[in-house]
């Protein structure tokens, strides 16, 4: 699984805690096929299969994430905050594959 971006939002004034990431599904040359899934930490994870993006496509918004206050974090590291994402990412990317 190629991680394009993951990222936590965690805002103790607002009560937000909430996680944002981007996987690459499938490489087609230029473009390629993504996955973004985003929710509250340890909730149900909400998907989006974005088709034919460049990766100046998915740069651009994963900058806007960041601006939004999502910190970038190593897979590594988003472990640590979000244990059970891989199992739950897994689940996503397994139904999103099967849809494109």
């Amino acid at each position: 699984m190629e991680y394009i971006f993951t990222g936590w939002c965690k805002d103790v004034d607002t009560n937000t805690d909430k996680v944002w990431s981007a996987i690459k599904l499938r490489d087609n040359g230029y473009e390629g096929d993504y996955l973004t899934v985003w929710g509250r930490r340890g909730a149900k994870l909400q998907g989006k299969v974005l088709k034919d993006q460049t990766e100046w496509d998915m740069h651009k918004l994963c900058a806007s994430k960041e601006k939004k206050g999502y910190n970038r974090l190593s897979p590594e590291e988003f472990n640590n905050v979000y244990p059970d994402f891989q199992q739950d990412l897994e689940q996503s990317a397994f139904w999103a594959a099967l849809s494109i």
